[in-house]
């Protein structure tokens, strides 16, 4: 009895040493349930290090996807593919050291095709350090695959469809690591399909005059395919160095029919239209990314050189044709816009890790960014003359250049109770706007600090404070003066007048069993960039979506994570947030406040015949942005997974949005206010019903990917192509 208690008493010290490990190249065990008598050792599904959060992905949520991963993770809160931590915008997600380049439902794919077979943990940074670009200001998520077998090839197969009221979704997915000797070879292929996608988009506007009256009804269509290939090859002559090379391609097409009517109503007169809108879009993203890596002393010591270019292209075009019925429209009523844009970006970052002695670390790097937009669109009209001719006010043309070279350095040591880790980074900016010949240059500095003080000898509560500042640059398609024509009535344009937005972020968090948390922060934003709905200049009933910089913004925040396993076949976890937001929109006005609210929880059932049972809440308040706000948005998920063949298959059936939510938006401008309620059928209620097999040859052995050199601006263009 002696020698079984000491066994289980050293695997659990095993299992804590394991998970205090901070190194990304270890893989913490994974400890099955041991019950000795009365004791009962499980391993901690999600746990806090000093600064960050670990959540391991053990076989029970197998089925899943990455998107239902990271909506379970402490902080995290996806949106319309947009992603924070909590509730801090400009949250970074990295795949293996690399990050994912993409936004919106491109964003949201890219998740859904990672596997949760294929996953072994994800850490949540709510605050990233100066080794990191200034402009991650909304933290870091990684996302670490596991590792796969020695000399043998492992493949999975995923089929994932879903189905709604005038709405499908199919999404094959294959995946494969190949190991021999000092090669290994992964890749994955994946697609998305939607062959029918339908919803509706009403807007109201409320005048203060009763005789004055708005409503404007579309129904639109659409089909979607995205098509991802990613493979990579990994070298390692010696145990010194490592090369590795990796690709992806990206493919894009989507084609949208909207039909919509208009009634305007004006001192007692009434304006009748109908607008029959089509359009066609497609895109293709190709990265590459080189890599070396060559370890200096078995201390963990290092150098790295790495590089990566991605180019993008954009091309389509999009008619409308506007007819009013009482013959009052003006000679312009069918225009086209084409489309045909170019990016370009490449990078090459130099860093070097020196391990000075077990209890400190100097880090130091180099790197250089260089960005290229070429927008060559082309807006025209056709009237009565039947003729094309460029619009007037609409004739554009963007050729936008940035280059960024930054420098730094960070330092860390360790005590017995007490950590630090402080960094200094410098970005020199140089943008070259030659569509109105304008140069900009720029040095900044970013300091970052992070301590950490255990409050008793167990380290069962600790003490975490982080402080950093940081940078937000806007992004390609929020400074290009292209007008994209959304209606009759309401168009976008972006701003080339934005300045970037500096933030000073600092926290502080209460740790409680590695496990519970609670943390209390801020956030201040000097030239905050938000979205603004304006009145056109010529005709006020026209509105316009556009961007502006808000004089200052404060978040103050608290976050509570509770994840709980109170029985082996129960899992639970509770993530709240609170946000007050103090705003002052221009200098000489007055301060407003808000008060927000993010909330999730996840429980999950481990059932008989290897069935698992899940429930999901999402909610949100209102949230404000510019002079817009959104309504309060509460969803609920249920998911029944079912395990066959010792694991290797998964079958899963679910309901998303079980109450069927749908988004509602409100503008407040100067002469009335808009509102807009969007039915889309692929955020409403879907059912679901997914397959996974998974299959394998060989010994085990330690996957390698490659560590790719992706920052934050292939992120600034993908914002456009939703």
């Amino acid at each position: 009895m002696k020698t079984w208690f000491l066994l289980g008493l050293g695997l659990s010290m095993a299992v804590v040493s394991s998970a205090q490990q901070n190194s990304r190249d270890t893989l913490p065990v994974t400890i099955p349930v041991q019950v000795l008598e009365e004791i009962t050792v499980r391993p901690q599904y999600i746990r806090r290090e000093h600064n960050h959060y670990t959540m391991q992905i053990s076989s029970d949520e197998r089925g899943k996807n990455g998107e239902e991963l990271l909506r379970q993770a402490p902080g995290v809160w996806l949106s319309q593919g947009k992603i924070s931590i909590n509730g801090s915008a400009g949250t970074r997600v990295f795949l293996d050291g690399r990050e994912i380049r993409l936004e919106g439902e491109l964003f949201t794919q890219y998740l859904q095709s990672l596997k949760s077979e294929d996953i072994a943990r994800i850490e949540v940074f709510p605050q990233s350090g100066a080794e990191q670009d200034a402009s991650m200001k909304g933290g870091i998520i990684q996302i670490w695959m596991k590792r796969s077998r020695k000399n043998s090839v492992v493949c999975t197969a995923t089929v994932t469809a879903q189905a709604g009221k005038r709405y499908q979704q199919y999404q094959p997915h294959a995946g494969w690591q190949f190991h021999r000797k000092h090669l290994d070879w992964y890749g994955s292929l994946s697609a998305d399909y939607q062959p029918h996608s339908g919803g509706t988009t009403e807007v109201f506007r409320t005048y203060p005059s009763p005789l004055e009256s708005f409503h404007a009804l579309s129904i639109f269509q659409q089909r979607n395919r995205n098509h991802l290939l990613r493979t990579g090859v990994v070298w390692s002559p010696d145990s010194l160095n490592v090369w590795g090379l990796e690709g992806e391609v990206l493919l894009q097409s989507a084609r949208e029919r909207k039909s919509g009517e208009i009634l305007w109503t004006s001192s007692g007169s009434q304006s009748h239209s109908w607008e029959q809108n089509a359009q066609k879009k497609q895109g293709q993203i190709v990265t590459g990314c080189l890599s070396y890596l060559h370890r200096i002393d078995e201390a963990g010591s290092e150098i790295k050189l790495l590089s990566d270019y991605t180019r993008r292209n954009t091309d389509g075009w999009r008619y409308t044709d506007i007819q009013e019925t009482d013959n009052q429209f003006p000679t312009d009523t069918l225009y086209r816009q084409l489309m045909d844009s170019w990016y370009h970006i490449g990078t090459v970052n130099l860093a070097w890790t020196q391990i000075v002695n077990p209890e400190s670390r100097f880090q130091a790097g180099l790197k250089y960014t260089h960005s290229a937009i070429e927008d060559l669109s082309a807006y025209e009209g056709c009237g009565r003359q039947e003729q094309w001719t460029p619009v007037d006010g609409y004739r554009y043309g963007l050729d936008y250049k940035e280059q960024i070279y930054a420098g730094y350095f960070t330092y860390s040591r360790q005590w017995k109770r007490f950590s630090l880790k402080a960094g200094l980074r410098a970005e020199y900016v140089r943008t070259a706007n030659r569509t109105n010949q304008v140069i900009t240059k720029k040095l900044d500095w970013f300091p970052s600090l992070q301590v950490n003080y255990s409050l008793n000898r167990l380290q069962t509560w600790m003490l975490a404070g982080e402080y950093a500042r940081y940078i937000e640059r806007p992004h390609f398609a929020a400074l290009s003066p292209a007008p994209v024509q959304l209606s009759e009535y309401a168009y976008q344009v972006g701003n080339p007048q934005l300045r970037p937005t500096y933030i000073h972020r600092f926290n502080m968090t209460l740790i409680y069993d590695y496990r519970y948390t609670l943390t209390v922060g801020g956030n201040l934003h000097t030239n905050l960039i938000r979205e603004f709905s304006k009145q056109d200049a010529v005709n006020p009933e026209v509105s316009c979506l556009t961007y502006e910089n808000h004089y200052r913004e404060n978040h103050w925040f608290v976050a509570l994570s509770i994840p709980f396993q109170p029985f082996y076949w129960w899992k639970f976890s509770l993530n709240l947030i609170g946000v007050r937001q103090d705003i002052r929109t221009y200098r000489n006005s007055d301060w407003q406040s808000h008060g927000l609210f993010f909330g999730n929880a996840l429980s999950s059932f481990s059932m008989p015949w290897g069935m698992t049972m899940e429930l999901r809440y999402e909610g949100s308040s209102r949230l404000y942005s510019g002079n817009s706000e959104v309504a309060p948005l509460h969803q609920v998920h249920l998911q029944i997974r079912k395990r066959l063949l010792d694991g290797r298959m998964a079958l899963t059936l679910g309901v998303n949005n079980l109450l069927n939510q749908t988004a509602a938006y409100s503008g407040y401008l100067e002469n009335y206010s808009q509102h807009t309620y969007v039915s889309n059928p692929s955020s409403g209620r879907r059912f679901q019903v997914g397959i996974s097999y998974r299959f394998w040859q060989g010994k085990k052995f330690r996957q390698r990917s490659v560590e790719k050199n992706a920052e934050q601006d292939r992120e600034r263009l993908t914002r456009d192509f939703k």
